[in-house]
């Protein structure tokens, strides 16, 4: 997190992958638009020095909510997992080092097998449209 949001150059990668035509498609005849992320969720993993508490209670999560709602909902990407990483100035991130990797690790690890096969099958067909 860089001033309440993504820094520059990640945003400026957003620009550049969540593409209309392929994550998403404006509708011609009304204001709406089809999500063409649906069905895969998504994992956003964020550092920052905010302590979680002032997160909450001064911007109420404005970086989860925007993320979660307005990048990757807006594509059809749910759920999206969101975590938050803090703080990590002045080497304060190598004592919980150990414990976020663990934590990280177990994002990776809740796809179930039967979903496995399902979304590698998404994937290759989305892959060659």
């Amino acid at each position: 997190m860089w001033w309440g949001s993504e820094p520059a150059h990640l945003k400026g990668l957003l620009d550049r992958v969540l593409l209309p035509g392929l994550t998403f498609a404006y509708h011609d005849d009304d204001n709406w638009w089809d999500k063409l992320m649906e069905g895969r969720s998504a994992d956003v993993i964020a550092t920052m020095d905010t302590p979680p508490l002032f997160l909450r209670l001064m911007y109420g999560n404005a970086l989860i909510k925007r993320w979660k709602l307005q990048v990757l909902g807006f594509c059809g990407f749910k759920p999206v997992r969101f975590l938050a990483l803090r703080p990590v100035k002045h080497g304060e991130a190598d004592k919980p080092l150990p414990k976020w990797r663990k934590r990280i690790e177990n994002m990776t690890r809740t796809e179930s097998p039967s979903e496995a096969a399902k979304k590698r099958a998404r994937l290759k067909s989305f892959l060659n449209r």
